[in-house]
C-alpha cells in the first residue's frame, strides 16, 4: 500500500493515536485497551492497525485485527485461532516472517483450541518474533456479532483469565452506542480507557483548504465547506451553529441549480435534528427536501423520485419517533407509489413495510395485513440473489402472525408456499442475519 503523506491531516492525527497506544502500553500493565471514540472517528482506529505495518508506524508492537464473527461464544476461540493461522500461514505473511529469521512451523499447536489456547499460541508467536519494547496486539472486531450481550460475556471470562504478559487486547466502543461500560467500570485494574480528541471534521476542512488553494472563492469549494462544518455541527448536537451552515449550503446549492444538493444539506439537518429529539424541525427538513426532490425530478425523474421517496420515509420515521404510528402509516404508504413509479423495488418493499408495521402497532390488523402484502409483492421484483438482504423475511415473519388475526382470504399453507417460493425453505434463518 502507498505509504501516507507527512502532512496529511489524517497521517498527523494516526500517529496521535499511536503515541497514545504507546504511552498506554509503556505506562499501564492492564492487559485490556479500549478506545472510546466518536462514530466520525470509528475508523480511524482500524486504520491505525494499518499504519502501524508501515514506516510510518510510531507503535514497536505488532497489531493484528481479528475479524472473526462472533456466533457462538463455544467456538469464538477456535475461529479466532483459525483466523490467526491463516492469515501467518499466507504465502506473503510466512515469506515476510522467513526473511526476519521467523519459522512458524516451530509453534505448537495444540488440539484443543479454546481460549486458553488461543492466547498461548499468541504469546509463543510473540517469543519467536521477538518484538522489542512492544506486545502483539490483538485487535478484536468481528464482522458480524450475533449477541453483542454474550460477546462482551466472553470478554469478560477473557478478562478473568492469566493474559500473558506479551499480549494486549484492543477494543473499540462508540460513544453513540456504549457497549463495554461494565466491562470498564467491574475491572479498574485490567482495562484502560483511551479517549482520543481527534476533531475528525477539522482534519476534513485542513483537507478540503489543501485541495482548494486558490479556489476559494469557488461556489462548490464554498458549498463543500459549509457541508463539513454542518455534518461536524449536526454530529455534535450544536443546532443553532447547523442551522446557519445548512442556511449558507442551501443558498449556495439554490444559486448554483444543484437542488440534489438541497437534499443532502437538509437530510443532514433533519439527521441532528433527530438526534436532539426536535421531530418538529426534522420534519420540516424533510418537507424542504420533498420539494427540492421533486424540482430536481424535473431533470432526472429516477434520481428525483428516489430522493422523494427517501425524504417521506425521513419524515414518517419521524411520526415513530413521537408516537403517532397511525400519521407515521399514512406518511410512509406516500412513498410507496414513488418507489414504484421509478422501479425501485428495495424502497417500495420498506415503504409498504414500515406501512404494514405501524397498522400493526397500533392494532389495524386488516390495514397491516393489506400493506405487508405490498410489501411481499414488491419483494417479488428485488433479484432472488438479494432478497435474503433485505427486510422481506420480517415481511414474512409478520404476515405468518397475522393471518389468523386479519381478513387474510388466503389459506396459511398457502401463504406459507409463496413465502417460500420467495425466500427458500429456510427463510427463517434470515431472521438471525437481517436488520429488521
Amino acid at each position: 500500500m502507498p505509504e501516507p503523506s507527512q502532512d496529511n491531516p489524517i497521517t498527523l492525527r494516526l500517529k496521535q493515536l499511536g503515541q497514545q497506544w504507546k504511552a498506554f502500553e509503556e505506562g499501564s500493565d492492564a492487559p485490556f485497551g479500549i478506545w472510546k471514540v466518536r462514530q466520525d472517528a470509528s475508523r480511524m482506529i482500524d486504520a491505525l492497525v494499518y499504519m502501524e505495518d508501515t514506516e510510518e508506524g510510531v507503535v514497536p508492537s505488532i497489531f493484528l485485527t481479528f475479524e472473526s464473527d462472533f456466533e457462538n461464544p463455544e467456538t469464538y476461540a477456535f475461529e479466532l485461532t483459525r483466523e490467526f493461522l491463516t492469515h501467518i500461514s499466507h504465502p506473503t505473511s510466512r515469506a515476510s516472517l522467513e526473511e526476519g529469521g521467523v519459522n512458524i512451523d516451530a509453534l505448537e499447536i495444540g488440539e484443543i483450541k479454546d481460549t486458553k489456547a488461543w492466547l498461548q499460541l499468541l504469546a509463543d508467536f510473540a517469543g519467536l518474533v521477538e518484538i522489542l519494547n512492544g506486545h502483539f496486539v490483538a485487535y478484536l472486531l468481528p464482522r458480524n456479532n450475533e449477541s453483542p450481550k454474550e460477546w462482551v460475556k466472553w470478554l469478560e471470562r477473557l478478562i478473568q483469565m492469566d493474559i500473558p504478559d506479551q499480549i494486549r487486547i484492543m477494543l473499540k466502543e462508540e460513544t453513540q452506542a456504549p457497549l463495554l461500560g461494565e466491562l470498564i467500570a467491574n475491572y479498574p485494574d485490567r482495562v484502560v480507557v483511551l479517549e482520543p480528541e481527534l476533531d475528525m471534521g477539522e482534519a476534513m476542512q485542513e483537507i478540503l483548504a489543501k485541495a482548494s488553494k486558490g479556489r476559494e472563492e469557488e461556489p462548490g469549494v464554498k458549498f463543500q465547506k459549509a457541508m463539513l462544518g454542518l455534518g461536524q455541527a449536526a454530529g455534535q448536537q450544536k443546532m443553532d451553529k447547523a442551522a446557519a451552515l445548512a442556511k449558507e449550503a442551501l443558498a449556495i446549492a439554490s444559486a448554483q441549480g444543484w437542488p440534489h444538493l438541497q437534499v443532502a444539506v437538509l437530510f443532514t439537518l433533519a439527521n441532528g435534528y433527530i438526534g436532539i429529539k426536535d421531530y418538529e424541525s426534522a420534519i420540516q427538513s424533510y418537507r424542504q427536501a420533498q420539494q427540492a426532490a421533486k424540482e430536481h425530478a424535473e431533470k432526472d425523474a429516477a434520481m428525483g423520485g428516489q430522493l422523494e421517496a427517501q425524504a417521506i420515509i425521513g419524515e414518517a420515521g419521524c411520526y415513530l419517533g413521537r408516537q403517532d404510528f397511525k400519521t407515521g402509516a399514512q406518511t410512509y404508504a406516500l412513498a410507496g407509489p414513488i418507489a414504484h413509479a421509478i422501479e425501485k423495488p428495495n424502497i417500495e418493499l420498506e415503504a409498504w413495510r414500515m406501512t404494514g408495521f405501524c397498522f400493526h402497532y397500533i392494532k389495524d390488523y386488516d390495514n397491516a395485513w393489506r400493506y405487508y402484502r405490498k410489501a411481499l409483492e414488491a419483494g417479488r421484483n428485488v433479484e432472488s440473489a438479494m432478497r435474503p438482504s433485505t427486510t422481506l423475511p420480517y415481511v414474512a415473519e409478520a404476515l405468518l402472525k397475522l393471518h389468523a388475526r386479519a381478513d387474510a382470504g388466503i389459506k396459511k399453507y398457502e401463504l406459507e408456499n409463496e413465502i417460500t417460493e420467495l425466500l427458500g425453505e429456510n427463510w427463517q434463518e434470515l431472521l438471525k442475519t437481517t436488520a429488521s
